[in-house]
């Protein structure tokens, strides 16, 4: 039995997107032992992804909503349910998400079982939201039979609503919102420096989420959440480049705690204050 199985959804198989596995790729190569990789890719050319990962499934190549990640996420889970007995342990994790943490596994399934939890989920207060986020999403094998996503746009009850009291309309992780709350292990943000309000998040000291479905351009990184942010512009032009151009030590000095057990070189870090 394998250790682990990991699954992504990806929008397409563009130049970006594949910029985005390879980096994943990259990060959990670095941090994690025996594991497997697959994803679902909202598209019908699979073709540029071959050699990296395993296309288990593929969309229409419409414009990619909340419903069609919804769709590649329920696709990852019934891949998941096929193979359940394969692996001890699964992930699912966004495109532009990924371990940072050397030895990420065994702390989070210590962590877990010390508190009695089978599932990790990421939980974005930062994002105002109080819903359970499907960036990343750990869980033992025990929870793969029961493991679905939902829409908020077709059940928003089971979504609930945010710190502002306003609906969540977005993707969710159904009976783990609610029912079955008492079996979440929260990821909160953790990092030691922030560059962004929302985006840009380490969780739990071991994952990093670079969020808005993996942006390209400054125009993207948006800091408005329903009026509630007014604290700073909307003009982040190098985020994207400076974890393309240099990731470990990017995402190394947001994480910031324990400069040793990110992947890289440590020394880098010393005596710095900024990202």
């Amino acid at each position: 039995m394998k250790s682990l199985l990991v699954g992504s959804v990806f929008k397409n198989t563009e130049p970006d997107q594949i910029e985005w596995l390879k980096l994943q790729l990259q990060f959990l190569e670095s941090t994690t032992e025996d594991f497997d990789h697959v994803s679902f890719i909202n598209c019908e050319e699979p073709e540029p992804f071959s050699g990296l990962t395993k296309v288990i499934g593929t969309g229409d190549g419409t414009i990619q909503t909340g419903r069609q990640h919804t769709a590649g996420l329920n696709g990852l889970a019934n891949h998941f349910r096929t193979v359940k007995d394969e692996y001890e342990n699964f992930l699912i994790i966004d495109s532009d998400a990924f371990p940072i943490k050397l030895d990420w596994l065994n702390i989070l399934r210590t962590s877990m079982d010390k508190n009695n939890k089978s599932i990790a989920i990421a939980l974005r207060p930062e994002n105002l939201e109080t819903r359970l986020h499907s960036s990343i999403v750990f869980m033992k094998s025990e929870v793969i039979p029961e493991l679905k996503f939902n829409h908020g746009y077709e059940d928003s009850s089971v979504i609930g609503r945010d710190l502002l009291h306003m609906e969540e309309l977005d993707v969710g992780i159904a009976d783990f919102q609610e029912e079955k709350r008492d079996q979440v292990f929260p990821l909160i943000r953790t990092n030691k420096i922030n560059v962004h309000p929302i985006s840009c998040g380490v969780y739990f000291d071991m994952f990093y989420h670079h969020a808005f479905g993996s942006p390209t351009s400054s125009t993207q990184f948006r800091i408005d959440i329903r009026g509630y942010n007014h604290y700073s512009d909307n003009d982040f032009p190098d985020l994207h480049e400076r974890i393309r151009s240099d990731p470990f030590t990017f995402v190394r000095r947001l994480a910031g705690w324990c400069p040793q057990q990110y992947p890289g070189k440590p020394d880098q870090c010393k005596g710095e204050t900024g990202a």
